[in-house]
């Protein structure tokens, strides 16, 4: 099982939409939303993002590309407002 990468930290402060696009690595049915909150999480322990909280996460949206088996992962696209 592959760790999560270690991102820049960028120290974003102004409000931002993110957007998660996720490839998942089996055909098991997921609730998207429930991967939200540990990837905003290691937004903001990697210094991506100062806090996760509505002043800063103003929006959050989500999609999927279905399965990846070789390579299982979640895109994130951060869009400051």
């Amino acid at each position: 099982m592959k760790s999560c990468p270690l991102l820049v930290a960028h120290g974003i402060a102004d409000k931002v939409h993110i957007h998660y696009t996720f490839a998942w690595p089996c055909k098991r049915k997921r609730d998207g939303q429930s991967y939200f909150k540990a990837t905003t999480d290691y937004l903001v322990s990697q210094g991506v993002i100062l806090d996760d909280n509505y002043e800063i996460v103003d929006s959050e949206s989500w999609d999927h590309v279905g399965v990846d088996k070789t390579n299982p992962r979640v895109e994130i696209r951060i869009t400051r407002k």
